[in-house]
């Protein structure tokens, strides 16, 4: 009996020390890199044997230190302690001792980000490689016919009202279709012809390199857009039509033909379109990146001196206010040979004429107590007739890279109004021609030792004459001596030749890369103008000298670029030191005896940036940018231009020149798993003139001379945008807020002055999917503009905008579609006692004949008929008061074939 109550009372004390040894396993430690630095964040992983199984965890402090305790250990069991943190190695321990201590010390690693799916019912999101995909199913909804409708529902992705995209607050600068670039950035008319159901995914492009030879040699923030075609969509022509026909205080018409195809040797888009119903179609063709472009290849183009004094456009859609009757004709088509090589060819032509009523108030608030009115009435007539083509042949390789592009553009463009002017009926005739000839050439090849030698040369030469009539002759005391006379006409024509040449060599090392440059443009111009006066016995006179140009102006510049990048795991660097000696030499042929003008300078124009990965999916980024703009052949001409009827400018000093410092912070946050897109951004800027505008106000006429004077302009913008998909809701939810202060001078009648504009917005945007048979869209703004004099007790004046829009689906069966939208905009300006508010609604009713493959739509578009809106602008102490004609309520019946 004794022995067996010795052996109990051992196996008794043995699960007593079982017991206790549960309760004993204590873990603490550290975690550090190879320089000693602490590893916040990292996570320490109990696992039991050699099984993935996680029984105990914990997370580094921003020291590197961390604790683990786990209770229920068996005395049998083997333990192993895992380290891990993103950008280094993984390092795991046997445990040796139920209370140890880990100092564990890890090497940085590349890190391959992990695909990222979304468990839902379909797949919305997935995310892989710096390339994030929408299932373009989950997003659309039944009213949806293209693609673009589906992008601007889309969470991250901004589409504007002119058609551009923009990824997480920045805008996209490649796009492609079943990654072919047919298109350059005209990417409208694919947007708004290629239907929705043709694209399987919307694959956003991160941190994209178009050019496959420089994937690894140079880096890249820019963000592309590749439309991932469904098999059906390759297999086969696709044709879409379109044709429509109404009446409001006319007939209306409104036609659309496409043709495409999008196989794996040949792509193209093809189309027709015709409308008068207010429809701009030039929207096809815009060129969203064309100031980038023309900024990359250094090309200084003249812009137009002449115009009508055109308003700035309202905030409402353009078909509301756009009286128009125009076709285009677009053909875009891409072969691939079997060398990889891609010739592409896109031609439009746009004919396009163009009818606005408008008025236009403007209210100049002197100092001295004065108020300046030019109170315009104006009826204006436009007409674009514009022929564009472009022929490119690339070969793009892992090895070597080479495209040739040839452009070739011509346009005339006349325009005529009829203006009331302070009570005094005027007519203008404007002609502006536009002849545009250019070729790049762009040659990369990789040698052996994988550095890499690059060519590049292009060439343009650009002819735009404008002349502008205006009858009869305005301000006779000041352009005619006092004498009544019959027409006052205006000529100008700046002439332009152009060349860019350089050689650039890249030695990527690694995380490091460098790339040296050198090159040279050269500029040559010539700006010739006069302005005559037609008598009332019709011979015709040159004003004075003071109204004639001849300039003949060459600038050449030499430069050398050094640029520096660093590609580390979560951080990237970039060091850009571009070196650049400007010679310009001009002379002005009126005054032959005034010598010509030389200016020679060295400039230096750095620029950083800095990017560090927060997470895996967030990042911070820091810029600062340093230039140097010198003057154009637009800056130096001394003799009087007339702009339009009462507007007079010159611009006579010897080299106008800019110094401008930019810099700026912005976070971006991406939550893929929950589809959740986020980003901030502060930008500074300073720019520093040697130049200001002087404007001498009267009571017909504005006259403005650029005059030596040191001043400096800054201003502060901070602005944020969240996007949300709400799982519950179906729903897309958007929200931006903005603010920006600009601080300027303005030298007016002689009088300097300081003055500060603020400008604060908010806008909201949300598409719930209520239920099979009913979704909504909404979308609001607020926006508040003020400009304040800056003296003591000044009064700011301030212009209030608001704006709400929503839209009802509702989808009685599956073949019947009703859609009914209302908009109201409400404008405020305390000032001049102006309050304002519109609604417009349109509602529509769609019919679906499948065994005809035809769609029936009937339209009513501004049921309230609305025959006005007006808006206000303000800027320093200048209060701007636009009146538009809305076009009146239009019936449409459209039908829609798919073939």
């Amino acid at each position: 009996l004794k022995c067996c109550i010795r052996i109990y009372i051992f196996i008794l004390s043995s699960f007593c020390f079982l017991s206790n040894l549960h309760s004993q396993i204590n873990i603490s430690g550290s975690i550090t890199d190879s320089l000693q630095t602490p590893i916040a964040g990292a996570s320490i992983t109990l696992h039991k044997g050699n099984s993935s199984l996680i029984v105990a965890y914990a997370i580094s402090n921003v020291k590197g230190l961390f604790t683990i305790q786990y209770n229920k250990a068996s005395i049998t069991d083997t333990f192993f302690v895992k380290a891990n943190a993103m950008g280094y190695r993984v390092k795991m321990i046997q445990l040796q001792s139920i209370t140890q201590q880990f100092n564990f010390v890890l090497n940085t690693s590349s890190v391959q980000l992990p695909n990222i799916t979304v468990k839902n019912p379909k797949p919305f999101l997935k995310y892989k490689a710096d390339t994030l995909s929408y299932n373009v199913d989950s997003f659309t909804q039944k009213q949806d016919r293209t693609i673009g409708d589906v992008l601007r529902k889309m969470p991250g992705i901004e589409v504007d009202g002119n058609g551009k995209i923009s990824y997480n607050g920045k805008a996209i600068s490649n796009f492609y279709i079943d990654g072919d670039n047919l298109l350059d950035d005209k990417y409208n008319i694919a947007t708004n012809s290629i239907a929705a159901d043709m694209v399987k995914d919307v694959q956003v492009l991160e941190n994209h390199q178009p050019i496959r030879a420089l994937k690894n040699a140079a880096y890249s923030d820019k963000v592309g857009i590749n439309l991932n075609l469904k098999d059906k969509a390759r297999l086969k022509l696709s044709a879409r039509a379109e044709i429509g026909a109404g009446i409001a205080d006319k007939a209306l018409y409104d036609g659309t033909l496409n043709l495409m195809t999008f196989k794996k040797n040949y792509k193209a888009i093809n189309s027709f379109k015709a409308n008068n119903i207010g429809t701009n179609i030039s929207n096809d063709v815009v060129s969203h990146n064309f100031m980038d472009y023309m900024k990359t290849i250094q090309n200084n183009v003249p812009n137009d001196m002449l115009g009508l004094n055109y308003p700035s456009n309202p905030n409402i859609s353009q078909q509301r206010y756009l009286f128009n009757n125009a076709a285009l004709a677009n053909t875009n088509n891409l072969f691939k040979t079997k060398k990889e090589v891609q010739v592409k060819l896109n031609v439009y032509y746009l004919y396009d004429k163009q009818i606005q009523d408008y008025t236009n108030n403007s209210f100049f608030y002197l100092p001295n107590s004065d108020t300046i009115k030019y109170l315009q009435q104006q009826n204006t007539q436009s007409q674009f007739n514009i022929l564009y083509a472009q022929l490119n042949l690339n070969s793009n390789k892992d090895k070597a890279y080479w495209n040739n592009k040839l452009l070739v553009e011509h346009s005339k463009s006349p325009a005529s109004s009829v203006t009331n002017f302070n009570g005094k009926i005027t007519s203008q005739n404007l002609l502006q021609q536009t002849t545009n000839i250019s070729n790049e050439f762009n040659l990369i090849k990789t040698q052996q030792a994988k550095n890499i030698m690059e060519w590049y040369s292009y060439f343009s030469y650009l002819n735009k004459p404008e002349m502008l009539q205006v009858n009869p002759g305005l301000n006779d005391a000041y352009f005619n001596n006092n004498i009544p006379y019959i027409q006052l006409a205006q000529q100008i024509n700046i002439p332009t030749f152009f060349t860019n040449n350089y050689f650039n060599y890249r030695t990527p090392k690694g995380k490091f890369l460098q790339s040296y440059r050198i090159g040279f443009t050269s500029q040559w111009q010539q700006l010739n103008s006069n302005a005559e006066a037609t008598q009332n016995n019709n011979n015709t006179n040159n004003i004075s000298d003071s109204f004639i140009n001849k300039i003949q102006w060459q600038q050449q510049k030499l430069y050398a670029n050094a640029d520096y990048d660093y590609l580390g795991n979560r951080v990237k660097l970039s060091l850009s030191l571009p070196f650049n000696w400007q010679n310009i030499n001009y002379t002005d042929g009126v005054f032959k005896n005034k010598p010509s003008v030389q200016f020679n300078q060295l400039l230096v124009n750095p620029a950083f940036n800095i990017r560090y990965a927060t997470g895996v999916e967030n990042f911070v980024s820091a810029n600062y940018t340093f230039g140097n703009n010198i003057a154009n052949i637009q800056d130096v001409y001394g003799g009087y231009v007339l702009q339009n009827y009462n507007q007079l400018v010159n611009t006579a000093i010897p080299v106008r020149q800019s110094n401008i410092h930019n810099a700026s912070i912005a976070f971006n946050y991406r939550k893929t798993i929950k589809i959740f897109f986020a980003n901030i951004a502060a930008i500074y800027s300073s720019i520093n003139n040697n130049s200001i505008a002087q404007f001498s106000l009267f009571n017909n006429l504005q006259r403005q001379t650029i005059i030596p004077l040191n001043n400096t302009i800054n201003s502060f913008t901070l602005f944020s945008g969240a996007s949300k998909y709400l799982f519950k809701l179906h729903a897309t939810v958007n929200l931006k807020a903005s603010a920006k202060q600009s601080d300027w001078m303005q030298l007016q009648n002689g009088v300097l002055l300081g003055y500060t504009n603020n400008t604060y917005s908010v806008s909201a945007g949300l598409t719930p999917k209520i239920n099979k048979w009913l979704n909504m869209a909404y979308s609001g703004s607020y926006v508040v503009s003020s400009s304040k004099l800056k003296v003591d007790n000044a009064l700011p004046q301030t212009v209030v905008q608001m704006q709400h829009g929503l839209e009802v689906n509702i989808f009685p069966n599956d073949n019947f579609f009703i859609k009914i939208k209302g908009e109201d905009f409400f404008v405020q300006q305390k000032q001049l006692n102006i309050t304002n508010n519109y609604f417009f609604a349109d509602a529509s009713a769609r019919y679906k004949a499948n065994k005809i493959k035809t769609d029936f739509v009937f339209e009513v578009l501004n049921l309230a008929n609305v025959n006005q809106y007006t808006t206000a602008n303000i800027s320093a102490n200048n209060l701007v008061q636009n009146s538009f004609a809305i076009r009146p309520r239009m019936f449409l019946l459209r039908a829609f074939f798919n073939f």
